[in-house]
């Protein structure tokens, strides 16, 4: 069982805007248009999305504004600029501006309104389904509106009116008003997935606060969002050969560690300090739904330890997990996927000379270079194990059997092969399956984040397996217009199944034991006693158990090894914002790991047969 409680209470005073307050305090001079956004970004949590030509052809900004409200700021960002903007929710979304239209000199001052008609207009997807918050404009007098929850907007509109229908990540549409749309009285756009890959502001979370790339000390670097998308059993496996100074290892049973800054002493543990939402975790990649995370940074130097201390010395991941969408009243998403994978291959885990050529260094090394004497004496020599092929020399050696009899056993031994009978009685195909569902909401003063996560993994090694059950909930609140509060909460429950072997079993074995006789029995496998001294001078037939035998098979069919895992981790926090540049904030984390461990061997495995035996006396 393990118990962390972190406490964090900060208070400190910045230069600009703090939190989701929507005023800005900037002074610029020539600033490109796309750093602005990233001052807005970080003062304000407004996001940019915009086409790379359209922040291209920006004029630079120069302005000087302190606390000025958002929309005000804005205006004076783009009064000369080319380009218009338009706010939906907390992002914002820049289009080009229409050109105005001509009049003619002597008619300048004579204005004519033409007729307006009502017009219903419906906003789609490619797959019918109604998009709330699509953009819609009148090119011939600017109108702009947004669409309700049923996609649908009304607006007054003139026969050549020109509507510009947008949504983001969907292309722009462009409609003329016909005489025929004006008759119908009702309009259903449909808009199809932008093709187009749209730049957002960069923006890098040390753990301890979100900047702007520009702003950042130190060396650092971000997990592309490409490989944070592809399916794996957990966010670990995901981050393998993503970045350059990110070096991973393998364990033998394939579960990937991390070195970010290498060894730091020789003993040491070289892992990573590993942050979630702000707070250090414990629990490792393990506690992490792979699906909730939105970024995952790494930071490299010296610089990590100004905010984390001396836990920063391996360097740092930074993850991040997701919140509910800006303007999605509820989404609900439902994602799975299989892994299915073949059996591993032996020749590469185990890579071994053939039966014949291993007795015949065996034949070499007999008896030569130091290798353990074995006289046969019951008190002295009956743990000194041996293979089937040295047992047969040593047997031979000290005159118990002749060396035709010799001779005969290992020309036996080096035709068996027994790597068949590996791969079809301890080997198993892995197969993976996850599924995870998400539930989200979120409003102007609220936001809601549930997961469900289930896996279920068969690894390499029958009877190895496991099940991962995971909850996580996050939601945050704006109490009051000065105060912040959020608090999240992760409840994690695995069931582990440890009976199978594993590769140190599989290279504990000669390539010529067999597991199975030519009838299909179980065989009698060279395990932790000299056979010859067992079978000669230990009356086995007075003890509980006659059947001193091992294998491997058996060994795993009559054991049950089982972990369960129950995990919890709850973080709060607050952010008031006492005076103009002075904030408080303050966090609270609160984890409990409990682990039940449980190993339970029946009468038929060699544990307890030789367990009890061991502890017997024969007269």
């Amino acid at each position: 069982m393990r118990l962390t409680v972190f406490l964090l209470t900060a208070a400190f005073v910045q230069v600009y805007a703090t939190g989701r307050a929507q005023h800005i305090t900037l002074t610029a001079k020539d600033m490109p248009l796309k750093q602005v956004f990233a001052e807005i970004k970080a003062q304000t949590g407004y996001l940019l999305f915009s086409n790379t030509e359209f922040l291209n052809k920006a004029k630079k900004v120069t302005v000087t504004a302190r606390n000025m409200p958002l929309l005000a700021f804005l205006d004076i960002v783009f009064k000369d600029q080319p380009l218009e903007y338009s706010i939906q929710d907390n992002t914002i979304s820049l289009s080009e501006k229409a050109s105005p239209p001509k009049i003619d000199p002597p008619f300048e001052r004579l204005i004519i309104l033409p007729e307006t008609f009502p017009l219903v207009i419906k906003v789609v997807d490619s797959l019918g389904k109604p998009l709330p918050g699509a953009s819609i404009s009148n090119k011939t007098d600017k109108v702009l509106g947004l669409t309700n929850a049923a996609g649908s907007f009304m607006h007054n509109v003139s026969e050549g009116d020109i509507l510009l229908i947008s949504f983001i990540g969907y292309e722009t549409r462009i409609i003329s008003v016909t005489p025929a749309i004006i008759k119908e009285g009702a309009l259903i756009i449909t808009l199809k997935a932008a093709s187009n890959i749209m730049d957002e502001v960069a923006v890098v979370s040390t753990g301890y606060q979100n900047l702007p790339r520009e702003r950042v000390t130190g060396s650092f670097s971000t997990i592309p969002k490409q490989y944070l998308d592809k399916p794996a059993i957990n966010l670990a496996s995901r981050l393998i050969g993503t970045m350059a100074g990110l070096s991973s290892t393998l364990d033998a049973d394939g579960n990937p560690s991390f070195e970010v800054r290498g060894q730091t002493s020789l003993y040491a543990n070289a892992q990573p300090l590993l942050v979630v939402d702000g707070f250090p975790v414990e629990g490792g990649f393990r506690n992490i739904n792979p699906n909730d995370v939105e970024s995952v940074t790494v930071l490299k130097d010296a610089a990590a330890a100004s905010i984390w201390g001396a836990r920063a010395a391996n360097g740092v991941i930074v993850v991040t997990t997701k919140k509910a969408s800006a303007g999605n009243s509820l989404k609900i998403e439902l994602n799975s996927f299989v892994k299915l994978s073949p059996k591993t291959d032996l020749d590469y885990i185990n890579p071994l000379a053939s039966s014949a050529e291993t007795i015949d260094y065996e034949k070499r090394a007999f008896n030569k270079w130091g290798s353990i004497q074995n006289n046969g004496n019951l008190q002295l020599d009956y743990a000194k194990a041996y293979s089937q092929g040295l047992t047969a020399l040593n047997e031979q050696f000290l005159g118990h059997i002749t060396a035709q009899e010799r001779d005969n056993i290992l020309s036996a031994l080096s035709l068996n092969d027994n790597r068949d009978q590996i791969r079809n009685q301890i080997l198993a195909a892995p197969i993976t399956q996850q599924y995870n569902l998400t539930i989200s909401s979120a409003t102007a003063r609220s936001n809601n984040f549930l997961s469900l996560l289930f896996t279920d993994n068969q690894s390499r090694f029958k009877e190895t397996k496991d099940k991962n059950y995971m909850l996580n909930y996050r939601t945050s609140s704006k109490v009051f217009r000065f105060l912040d509060f959020r608090i999240s909460g992760m409840a994690q429950y695995q069931e582990m199944n440890n009976s199978g072997l594993n590769i140190g079993d599989i290279k504990s074995l000669s390539p010529y034991d067999m597991l199975l006789d030519p009838n299909g029995n179980y065989t009698n496998v060279i395990n932790s006693y000299y056979q010859p001294i067992i079978d000669k001078l230990v009356p086995v037939y007075k003890f509980p158990y006659a059947d001193w035998s091992y294998n491997p098979i058996v060994e795993m069919n009559n054991r049950n090894i089982t972990d369960k895992n129950l995990n919890l981790r709850l973080q709060a926090g607050l952010t008031a914002k006492l005076l103009k540049g002075l904030s408080y904030d303050a966090g609270f984390q609160f984890e409990y790991y409990n682990t039940d461990s449980r190993s339970h061997y029946r009468e038929g495995s060699f544990y307890v047969r030789n367990l009890v035996n061991t502890t017997s006396t024969w007269n």
